[in-house]
């Protein structure tokens, strides 16, 4: 069974998703600070963001996670 998209890391959880079908986005992965549960969260398509645009953006969610 094929894969149905491939993760780039980039580093503190950002992640490059790369489809078979469909546009490129970047994600978040995270643990919850309360319940130590994994999750994940689409930033945007990568022809809205740039790296330096989610890489930002990641860290402003890091931030509002731990709150």
């Amino acid at each position: 069974m094929a894969k149905p998209s491939v993760r780039h890391a980039d580093g503190d959880g950002l992640y490059l998703m790369t489809p078979k079908r469909g546009d490129g986005y970047w994600m978040l992965r995270y643990t919850t600070p309360t319940t130590k549960l994994r999750r994940e969260y689409s930033i945007g398509k990568v022809d809205d963001w740039s790296l330096a645009d989610a890489r930002d953006e990641a860290v402003r969610l890091r931030f509002a996670i731990k709150r």
